[in-house]
Protein backbone atom coordinates (compact mmCIF):
# COMPACT_ATOMS: atom_id res chain seq x y z
CA UNK A 1 0.00 0.00 0.00
CA UNK A 2 1.50 3.71 -0.54
CA UNK A 3 2.39 5.86 1.92
CA UNK A 4 -0.11 8.44 1.31
CA UNK A 5 -2.73 6.28 1.46
CA UNK A 6 -1.81 4.41 4.65
CA UNK A 7 -1.34 7.80 5.93
CA UNK A 8 -5.46 8.89 5.02
CA UNK A 9 -6.47 5.12 6.54
CA UNK A 10 -4.64 6.69 9.73
CA UNK A 11 -6.05 10.10 9.73
CA UNK A 12 -9.52 8.38 9.27
CA UNK A 13 -9.14 5.99 12.07
CA UNK A 14 -7.95 8.66 14.10
CA UNK A 15 -11.21 11.22 13.26
CA UNK A 16 -13.48 8.17 14.05
CA UNK A 17 -11.64 7.01 17.35
CA UNK A 18 -12.04 11.11 18.56
CA UNK A 19 -15.62 11.27 17.51
CA UNK A 20 -14.88 14.00 14.89
CA UNK A 21 -16.78 12.36 12.09
CA UNK A 22 -20.51 12.90 12.38
CA UNK A 23 -23.02 10.18 11.96
CA UNK A 24 -25.32 10.45 9.00
CA UNK A 25 -28.68 11.96 9.99
CA UNK A 26 -31.48 9.49 10.04
CA UNK A 27 -33.62 9.75 7.19
CA UNK A 28 -37.00 10.67 6.57
CA UNK A 29 -39.70 7.30 7.45
CA UNK A 30 -43.24 6.76 6.44
CA UNK A 31 -45.85 6.69 8.56
CA UNK A 32 -45.82 2.73 8.01
CA UNK A 33 -42.66 2.28 8.81
CA UNK A 34 -42.82 3.77 11.86
CA UNK A 35 -45.85 2.58 13.03
CA UNK A 36 -43.91 -0.98 12.73
CA UNK A 37 -40.67 -0.30 14.49
CA UNK A 38 -42.78 0.65 17.51
CA UNK A 39 -45.37 -1.80 17.89
CA UNK A 40 -42.84 -3.75 20.26
CA UNK A 41 -42.71 -0.69 22.21
CA UNK A 42 -45.42 1.12 22.89
CA UNK A 43 -47.82 -0.40 25.26
CA UNK A 44 -50.98 -0.21 27.09
CA UNK A 45 -50.49 0.76 30.70
CA UNK A 46 -53.67 -0.36 33.13
CA UNK A 47 -53.51 1.03 36.34
CA UNK A 48 -55.92 -0.59 38.91
CA UNK A 49 -56.45 1.15 41.93
CA UNK A 50 -57.37 -0.54 45.11
CA UNK A 51 -59.91 1.68 47.60
CA UNK A 52 -60.66 0.94 51.50
CA UNK A 53 -64.20 -0.25 50.98
CA UNK A 54 -62.81 -2.98 48.95
CA UNK A 55 -63.81 -1.44 45.97
CA UNK A 56 -61.69 -1.51 42.38
CA UNK A 57 -61.20 0.82 39.71
CA UNK A 58 -59.49 1.16 36.61
CA UNK A 59 -57.72 3.61 34.66
CA UNK A 60 -55.83 2.94 31.36
CA UNK A 61 -52.90 5.17 29.30
CA UNK A 62 -50.04 4.14 27.27
CA UNK A 63 -46.44 4.40 27.83
CA UNK A 64 -43.14 3.60 25.82
CA UNK A 65 -40.17 0.97 26.53
CA UNK A 66 -37.07 3.11 27.21
CA UNK A 67 -34.43 0.51 28.03
CA UNK A 68 -33.34 -2.70 27.76
CA UNK A 69 -34.21 -3.23 31.36
CA UNK A 70 -37.92 -3.26 31.05
CA UNK A 71 -38.34 0.76 31.91
CA UNK A 72 -41.49 1.98 30.34
CA UNK A 73 -42.26 5.81 30.63
CA UNK A 74 -45.47 7.56 30.73
CA UNK A 75 -46.92 10.29 32.67
CA UNK A 76 -47.67 10.74 36.29
CA UNK A 77 -51.39 11.38 35.97
CA UNK A 78 -51.72 7.50 34.42
CA UNK A 79 -50.36 5.62 37.03
CA UNK A 80 -50.97 8.22 40.21
CA UNK A 81 -55.18 9.41 40.49
CA UNK A 82 -55.84 13.19 40.88
CA UNK A 83 -56.83 12.52 44.29
CA UNK A 84 -56.71 9.48 46.79
CA UNK A 85 -59.12 10.52 48.86
CA UNK A 86 -62.82 10.87 47.52
CA UNK A 87 -66.17 11.07 49.48
CA UNK A 88 -68.21 8.31 48.28
CA UNK A 89 -71.95 9.69 46.50
CA UNK A 90 -73.77 6.58 47.87
CA UNK A 91 -72.45 6.94 51.46
CA UNK A 92 -71.14 10.45 51.68
CA UNK A 93 -68.40 8.51 53.36
CA UNK A 94 -64.35 9.43 52.67
CA UNK A 95 -62.99 6.82 51.19
CA UNK A 96 -59.08 6.41 50.22
CA UNK A 97 -57.08 4.24 47.89
CA UNK A 98 -54.88 1.99 49.77
CA UNK A 99 -52.73 1.09 47.15
CA UNK A 100 -52.10 0.04 42.88
CA UNK A 101 -51.50 -2.30 40.70
CA UNK A 102 -49.96 -2.21 37.31
CA UNK A 103 -49.68 -3.78 33.81
CA UNK A 104 -48.49 -3.53 30.08
CA UNK A 105 -50.44 -4.99 27.48
CA UNK A 106 -48.83 -5.06 23.77
CA UNK A 107 -50.64 -4.53 20.54
CA UNK A 108 -52.46 -8.26 20.05
CA UNK A 109 -53.85 -7.80 24.13
CA UNK A 110 -52.19 -11.35 24.20
CA UNK A 111 -49.67 -10.44 26.18
CA UNK A 112 -49.99 -8.99 29.63
CA UNK A 113 -47.01 -8.22 32.09
CA UNK A 114 -46.84 -7.08 35.25
CA UNK A 115 -45.53 -4.21 35.70
CA UNK A 116 -44.01 -1.97 39.77
CA UNK A 117 -44.06 1.85 39.67
CA UNK A 118 -40.60 2.71 39.87
CA UNK A 119 -40.92 6.53 40.58
CA UNK A 120 -42.96 9.75 39.43
CA UNK A 121 -42.47 13.60 39.39
CA UNK A 122 -45.88 15.33 39.71
CA UNK A 123 -43.68 18.67 38.55
CA UNK A 124 -43.17 17.33 34.95
CA UNK A 125 -46.27 14.94 35.10
CA UNK A 126 -43.71 11.67 34.32
CA UNK A 127 -43.08 8.71 35.33
CA UNK A 128 -41.17 5.14 35.28
CA UNK A 129 -42.73 1.94 35.59
CA UNK A 130 -40.26 -1.28 35.48
CA UNK A 131 -42.06 -4.70 33.84
CA UNK A 132 -39.43 -7.38 35.76
CA UNK A 133 -40.15 -10.79 34.14
CA UNK A 134 -39.95 -10.05 30.19
CA UNK A 135 -38.23 -11.52 27.91
CA UNK A 136 -36.15 -9.45 26.29
CA UNK A 137 -37.13 -10.48 22.50
CA UNK A 138 -40.49 -9.65 23.26
CA UNK A 139 -40.36 -5.87 23.57
CA UNK A 140 -37.43 -3.27 22.00
CA UNK A 141 -37.03 0.22 23.45
CA UNK A 142 -38.20 3.37 21.46
CA UNK A 143 -35.69 5.67 19.85
CA UNK A 144 -35.32 8.51 22.28
CA UNK A 145 -34.36 12.13 19.64
CA UNK A 146 -33.11 15.16 20.25
CA UNK A 147 -36.65 17.70 21.09
CA UNK A 148 -34.54 20.78 20.88
CA UNK A 149 -34.19 20.29 16.78
CA UNK A 150 -38.15 20.36 16.42
CA UNK A 151 -39.36 23.32 14.30
CA UNK A 152 -43.23 24.50 13.65
CA UNK A 153 -44.45 22.53 10.25
CA UNK A 154 -42.20 19.18 11.23
CA UNK A 155 -44.46 15.91 10.73
CA UNK A 156 -44.72 14.04 14.51
CA UNK A 157 -46.62 11.06 14.90
CA UNK A 158 -48.94 10.01 18.24
CA UNK A 159 -49.13 6.80 18.84
CA UNK A 160 -51.15 4.75 21.43
CA UNK A 161 -54.25 3.47 22.88
CA UNK A 162 -57.06 6.15 22.61
CA UNK A 163 -60.55 5.30 24.39
CA UNK A 164 -58.47 1.46 24.98
CA UNK A 165 -58.47 0.48 21.54
CA UNK A 166 -55.61 -1.33 20.14
CA UNK A 167 -52.63 -0.10 18.80
CA UNK A 168 -53.13 3.28 17.07
CA UNK A 169 -51.09 5.98 15.52
CA UNK A 170 -52.35 9.49 14.10
CA UNK A 171 -50.08 11.55 12.09
CA UNK A 172 -50.05 15.76 12.04
CA UNK A 173 -47.45 18.41 12.20
CA UNK A 174 -45.57 20.52 15.46
CA UNK A 175 -47.93 23.37 15.34
CA UNK A 176 -46.60 25.08 18.20
CA UNK A 177 -43.25 25.04 20.82
CA UNK A 178 -42.95 25.76 23.95
CA UNK A 179 -46.07 26.25 25.02
CA UNK A 180 -47.26 26.37 29.17
CA UNK A 181 -51.02 25.28 30.38
CA UNK A 182 -50.78 25.77 33.68
CA UNK A 183 -51.20 22.23 34.67
CA UNK A 184 -47.74 21.20 36.01
CA UNK A 185 -45.11 23.34 38.51
CA UNK A 186 -42.56 22.55 35.07
CA UNK A 187 -43.77 22.80 31.82
CA UNK A 188 -42.86 22.90 28.06
CA UNK A 189 -45.49 21.71 25.64
CA UNK A 190 -45.59 20.79 22.18
CA UNK A 191 -48.71 21.77 20.68
CA UNK A 192 -49.56 19.02 17.57
CA UNK A 193 -52.98 18.86 15.40
CA UNK A 194 -52.48 14.88 15.97
CA UNK A 195 -54.60 13.21 17.38
CA UNK A 196 -54.59 12.79 20.61
CA UNK A 197 -57.79 11.62 22.94
CA UNK A 198 -58.72 9.62 26.18
CA UNK A 199 -55.80 7.04 26.10
CA UNK A 200 -53.06 8.26 24.42
CA UNK A 201 -51.66 10.17 27.64
CA UNK A 202 -48.36 8.52 28.07
CA UNK A 203 -47.86 7.35 24.82
CA UNK A 204 -44.98 8.66 22.81
CA UNK A 205 -45.02 11.41 19.81
CA UNK A 206 -42.70 10.76 17.40
CA UNK A 207 -40.78 12.37 14.51
CA UNK A 208 -40.43 11.47 10.96
CA UNK A 209 -37.47 10.11 11.66
CA UNK A 210 -38.57 7.11 14.02
CA UNK A 211 -37.52 9.36 17.13
CA UNK A 212 -39.75 10.21 20.29
CA UNK A 213 -39.60 13.67 20.95
CA UNK A 214 -42.44 13.92 23.60
CA UNK A 215 -44.88 12.31 25.60
CA UNK A 216 -48.64 12.83 25.07
CA UNK A 217 -50.60 14.02 27.63
CA UNK A 218 -53.81 16.11 26.75
CA UNK A 219 -56.31 18.08 24.71
CA UNK A 220 -58.47 21.06 24.20
CA UNK A 221 -61.73 20.56 24.00
CA UNK A 222 -65.13 22.46 23.64
CA UNK A 223 -67.31 23.48 20.99
CA UNK A 224 -65.53 25.07 17.73
CA UNK A 225 -62.00 23.87 19.52
CA UNK A 226 -60.57 21.06 16.51
CA UNK A 227 -56.75 19.70 16.62
CA UNK A 228 -55.31 21.21 19.67
CA UNK A 229 -53.42 18.46 21.63
CA UNK A 230 -50.57 18.74 23.65
CA UNK A 231 -47.23 16.54 24.34
CA UNK A 232 -44.80 17.19 27.13
CA UNK A 233 -40.76 17.55 25.65
CA UNK A 234 -38.85 14.62 26.06
CA UNK A 235 -36.33 16.51 27.54
CA UNK A 236 -38.96 16.74 30.73
CA UNK A 237 -38.06 13.40 30.65
CA UNK A 238 -35.44 12.92 33.68
CA UNK A 239 -34.75 8.75 33.77
CA UNK A 240 -32.15 9.32 36.75
CA UNK A 241 -34.56 11.34 38.52
CA UNK A 242 -37.57 8.73 38.31
CA UNK A 243 -35.25 5.67 38.98
CA UNK A 244 -34.26 7.47 42.25
CA UNK A 245 -38.08 7.26 43.07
Amino acid sequence: MPTWRRRTLSLGVILLLFGCVAAPPLSPKTATEIASQNKQSVVEVRTTMHWDNHQTTQSRGSGFFVDVQGHVATTAHVVKADSEIIIEPLTNKEIRIVNYAYQVAFPDRSLVYKATLVGYDGHTDTALLRVPNIPSHEYQPAVIGNAAKLREGDRVFAVGYPFSLPYTITGGIVSGLHRSLGINTIENFFLTDAAINRGNSGGPLINDRGEVVGMNTTKSVGVGIDNIGFAISIELLDLNLLKRG
